[in-house]
């Protein structure tokens, strides 16, 4: 399959501890491995702004992969791929990416930013700093960050595995962590709790989460836990 080129701007590097630099380069090589796995033809970039310890630190990562690092401006390796429709993938957007907008964008923007814990709009500012007229989406779902990981890794294969399926909804939950499901199952349960009052509610509420989250009943009875519903109600 042939892929959206990808950029990582790395512009906030300097502001990584060195746990938060481990885990960005972490998982910059399993973005790395998802575009071998799915991609016949595909480009990967890293950008940073200026050279120091640890974009060495980041080159010395990459070497011998496909991966170019390179320290320039996002604007500039924008204008030198010839992209005219590139994509800022924000968790801040106000609009929700749409899995026919896949196929109008040729490039693909992500903020390389791991922060523990995290502080908001990052990203945003990365956009606004380096390329203020780019459009910028988020994916979520059904309306709501919870359940969808932020690891730039399940990111791309969010929308690698939405190229070939064509449903973003089906590609989130192929990719899901069991942590993500959860929490997204917590949150379901909290906002229908009034409505849980038997075990065949609380089973109903199984079946339908287990459509759309990757969720098996293991997980399930610890998000009803979690959610303070009486052990009565488990199935």
């Amino acid at each position: 399959m042939k892929c959206p080129s990808l950029l990582i701007d790395c512009s906030y590097i300097y502001f990584h501890r060195s746990d938060e630099l481990n885990s960005l380069l972490k998982e910059i090589l399993l973005t790395y491995s998802v575009y071998k796995k799915y991609c016949s033809d595909y480009r990967i970039y890293v950008t940073y702004p200026y050279r120091g310890l640890a974009t060495e630190i980041l080159e010395n990562t990459l070497r011998g992969t496909r991966v170019l690092v390179l320290e320039r401006s996002i604007e500039s390796v924008v204008s030198q791929i010839g992209s005219s429709k590139p994509l800022y993938l924000d968790p801040y957007s106000t609009r929700d990416l749409r899995t026919e907008e896949l196929y109008y964008f040729d490039l693909l923007i992500m903020g390389g930013v791991v922060d523990k814990p995290p502080r908001k709009r990052l990203t945003t500012n990365l956009m606004q700093m380096n390329l203020p007229w780019a459009e910028s989406r988020r994916i979520s779902l059904r309306g709501s960050l919870v359940g969808v990981s932020a690891n730039l890794n399940i990111i791309t294969e969010i929308i690698l595995r939405t190229l070939i399926h064509g449903d973003i909804e089906r590609a989130i939950r192929e990719t899901q962590p069991k942590r993500e499901a959860m929490r997204r199952a917590i949150a379901e349960i909290e906002k229908r709790k009034k409505d849980l009052g038997t075990r065949e509610a609380v089973e109903d509420l199984y079946k339908e989460l287990s459509t759309w989250l990757n969720i098996d009943i293991v997980t399930f009875r610890r998000a009803l836990k979690r959610a303070g519903i009486s052990r009565d109600l488990w199935i």
